[in-house]
This record gives structure tokens, sequence and C-alpha cells, in this order.
């Protein structure tokens, strides 16, 4: 079977649907491929099945959703006969109404916000409930929960926190607390981040700086710790004559196949703070890794959401083109139309301009590490396979493909 080519289409910006959750859905839609296989799959095997199940109608219309994301549009046959016609995307978007309908009930039960406050909430409620309508699968419902652990749901970090105090005698105390810690997804670096940089900045250095040692509140004296140390006088360092100076630091234990990290760069007006931050094409995250990961530790941007005006605006690499400075490289997801832009200038444009015009609160980064990949079509071939023979297949060699990207 030959490739199936991917195609962009807009979202109608409905009553139903915030800026937020539609940025959301192009960015999980085009991204995190091994959810969209997955539902469309789900889509395709029940699109004639009578449900009364919530949280499977939400799957279906969700499958339905993300095929026609990524559908020829219905005109595409006339562009191709026409070398000549402008190559403007005037074709329809994409009504999320039904899809809409089927979230609403689902978000309720399962206690999530109807309107998000930005597109990195948006991207959490989504996944989480995704996760928690998955569950409700016979036979795939652990498969499922596996795969959105692999993709984006199970960021962990080691959280290493150290706690000093004087003692009468002159030496210092010194308690140790290790713990594990599974961050939420998108992982959003906060403001207090980047209270000592200037008004620049890159989304690499703030998540070191976040790492890095900070203060924290955690009682020693009532609460448990792994070890304790007495230091002698001269070494005491930042410890406190008057209660315990608490500092943690965080190194990841875990990663996933995609990152997805949020920042907060609107002021409590709601309007974009006077900042200006990079958006690298590579993150390496070798440094801020415990020991247990192995593998690759880079990841490579391809995606991320703006904020503009009012509205979040979804951004998008384009993978079929393979040089960055050709106009369509990147797409900026419009709801009114579908802008192709250079690689270049989206990352201007995430950069944000020092509280002028856009500025990027989102950026989606994919894992190098093949293996992550590969662990995760696996998975998803199980899903297919268990799904379709009602049976928990775990040993099969097949592979289930939407179709063939070329790394």
């Amino acid at each position: 079977m030959a490739p199936k080519q991917i195609f962009f289409r807009k979202l109608d910006a409905t009553e139903n649907g915030s800026s937020s959750f539609l940025s959301a859905l192009q960015l999980i839609a085009h991204i995190v491929t091994p959810i969209r296989k997955g539902m469309i799959h789900f889509f395709l095997q029940n699109r004639n099945t009578s449900m009364d199940q919530i949280e499977w109608i939400f799957l279906r219309e969700l499958g339905w959703l993300f095929q026609a994301m990524i559908a020829a549009p219905p005109d595409s046959g006339k562009k191709e006969a026409n070398d000549d016609e402008d190559e403007e995307d005037n074709s329809p978007p994409v009504d999320p109404t039904a899809f809409f309908d089927a979230l609403k009930p689902c978000l309720t039960k399962y206690k999530k916000k109807t309107t998000p406050k930005d597109a990195s909430q948006a991207v959490q409620i989504l996944l989480e409930t995704i996760q928690a309508c998955t569950s409700t699968l016979p036979v795939t419902g652990e498969l499922w929960n596996s795969m959105l652990d692999e993709a984006s749901l199970r960021f962990v970090a080691r959280q290493t926190i150290v706690g000093k105090t004087e003692l009468e005698d002159g030496e210092v105390l010194q308690r140790t607390k290790k713990e594990s810690l599974i961050l939420a997804c998108p992982y959003v670096i906060p403001k207090s981040a980047g209270a000592k940089v200037e008004e620049s900045t890159s989304v690499d250095k703030l998540l070191k700086e976040w790492c890095a040692k900070q203060p924290h509140e955690y009682d020693f004296d009532d609460k448990s710790f792994d070890f304790e140390v007495t230091i002698p006088v001269f070494s005491k360092g930042d410890a406190s004559s008057d209660g315990w100076s608490v500092n943690r630091t965080l190194h990841f234990d875990a990663l996933n196949g995609f990152l997805f990290v949020g920042l907060s760069r609107l002021n409590d007006q709601g309007e974009p703070s006077e900042t200006e931050i990079e958006f690298p094409k590579k993150l390496d995250l070798s440094k801020l890794c415990t020991s247990d990961v192995t593998g690759s530790k880079e990841f490579e941007l391809y995606g991320g959401v703006l904020y503009d005006d009012g509205d979040y605006v979804a951004a998008l690499k384009n993978s079929a083109i393979k040089d960055p400075e050709e106009e369509g490289a990147w797409q900026l997801m419009e709801s009114d139309e579908i802008i192709p832009m250079e690689e270049g200038d989206i990352l201007e444009f995430l950069k944000g301009e020092g509280g002028e015009g856009p500025c990027g609160t989102l950026a989606v980064y994919r894992s190098c590490n093949k293996s992550i990949h590969k662990q995760m079509d696996n998975i998803l071939s199980d899903i297919i396979i268990s799904h379709v023979s009602g049976v928990l297949n775990t040993k099969s060699e097949q592979y289930y493909y939407e179709e063939v990207v070329e790394d």
C-alpha cells in the first residue's frame, strides 16, 4: 500500500470550541501520531456501531475528527490539475461540532474544565480525558494507558530535597529526602523560573534554571527523610540558625516520546509580558537526566502555540518539506486560513517581540530516541490486533502504520 499523504486542515471556530481547544487538537493530531492512528482505527471499526457509553462515543468522534483533519480537502484534485492556480488554501474548514458535543459530558463526568485558561491547559484536559475514556475499553484499556504514558503522560522527575539547620554546638544537621514526581503534561515552567533572567532567554535555559537548586517548603521536623548527616561548623553554608533552610533540585527520571513545555508569558491582565524567549530547534536534556535514562536525550521542535490578540494558534512542522527555508516548511493554523511559512519566521513569532505582537506559550518537542517510538508502534500494533481479534496479544511482530514517514 502506498504511503498515505498527510494534509493540514483548519478547524471551524464554532461556539463550542475555544481557540485553546482547537490549537490543542491540531498539536495532538499532527504531532502525537500514535494517538491519532489509534483513534482513527477506533472510528473506522465502530463508525456503524450503536453506542451508549459516553466515553466510547467521545473516542469515536475524536477518531472521525482526526481523520478529517489529515484528509485531502474536497477540491484538492482541481488544484493539482491547474498548476497556475493560486496556492492559497480556500478549502472549507473541518466542523468539530459533533466532537465537542461528545466531549462535554465526558468533561462533566471526569470533572474537567470546559473552558481552559490557555492552550497548555487545553492539551492537558484533552490528553487526560482520552486516558480516562480509553481506560474503559475492554481488552485494550491497559495498552492504551501504556501508550499514553510512553507518549507524554508519564514525565517522571526525581526531586531531591535538602534541609539544613544549625545545632546548639555550632554544627549543622543536614537531612535529605528523595522522591519521584510525575510531572503534568504539558510541563508548564512557572514564572518564578525566569525571575533572575532579563527580558531575553530561551526554553532550554528556563528548564535548566527551574531544575537547578530552588527554595522549597518542607518540614523536616515533622515529615520523613531518607538520611541525615552532621556537618562541621566550617561547612555550614546556607544553614539556618532559626529553623530549616530548605532547597530542592530536579532531575528527569524518565522521558517521553513527546515533550510539551508550557510557558507563562501573560501578565495578570492577560497581555503578553515584555519577554523574548527563544525556542531552540533542538533540546538536549542530557545534563538534566538521571543515570536511569538511556538512549538519546535530544528532542526536536515539531510544533508550538502562539498567543495572538486573545487567540491561540497552532504552528506545525511539515515533515514533507525538508528545507527549513522553504515556504511551507511550517504551517500556521489560523481558524480562517492556513499560512505556509519558513521555519525562521515561525521561530521569530514564537520568540515574541517583548510584549508586541504574537508570542509562543507552548512548545512541542519530539524525542530523537528511536527506541521510544518503536515501543509506541509495538503497543499501537497490539491495540489494533487486540481490538480486531478480541484477544490481548502482546507478542505480535506485526506493526500498524497509517502512513510511512521517512526520518
